[in-house]
């Protein structure tokens, strides 16, 4: 008792679509009356008045992290690289003041994930000041909500290896954990 195979010879349906009016020179032929002088001109005192809010931010460095990390939310840092890859640059010569001057753990992860997103070369060491003697992090940390979303977004840049807090996942296969000790390239 063997399958027979039967082939059908029936062709395909035609749904006899409309042609799409979304064409190329239908969306150059558009028009936005956001290209007038005086919203460009807007936008110009606009970009200004953020580039003055990074320089004026100067004596707050959490601030500065803070706009830096919704101008790139935005996707408005293009505008303002130059500032950015400044203050970044200052904040990471200065990283020694950072580390174990009462820094949160919220603006500690939020300077690191931005450096590393940059390209500055930032050691973990960096979070030493809140981890326990056992290397995993305090446990007082927990209520710290904005400090440890903060730190887990940093966790997850593919480039970083932030250490867990927590046990590492067994070895057995199934599972698709990895022995204590080592890292996850793709993490």
């Amino acid at each position: 008792m063997s399958p027979q195979i039967v082939e059908s010879e029936s062709e395909r349906r035609s749904g006899n679509y409309a042609p799409k009016v979304w064409t190329d020179e239908f969306m150059q032929s558009q028009t936005s009356v956001y290209l007038d002088q005086k919203y460009l001109e807007q936008a110009a005192k606009l970009k200004e008045s953020v580039r003055a809010m990074l320089e004026t931010s100067a004596t707050k460095p959490l601030e500065q992290l803070e706009l830096i990390d919704a101008l790139q939310r935005l996707g408005l840092s293009r505008h303002f690289t130059h500032e950015i890859n400044n203050i970044l640059a200052s904040m990471h010569v200065h990283i020694d003041k950072h580390q174990n001057n009462g820094s949160s753990l919220y603006e500690t992860a939020l300077l690191f994930r931005l450096l590393r997103q940059e390209g500055f070369q930032i050691a973990q060491e960096i979070f030493k000041s809140f981890m326990t003697e056992e290397g995993s992090f305090d446990v007082k940390l927990c209520g710290d909500i904005k400090g440890v979303l903060s730190l887990y977004e940093a966790k997850k840049m593919e480039s970083i290896n932030v250490p867990d807090s927590g046990p590492q996942p067994s070895t057995q296969e199934g599972h698709g954990g990895q022995a204590q000790g080592t890292e996850n390239p793709a993490q």
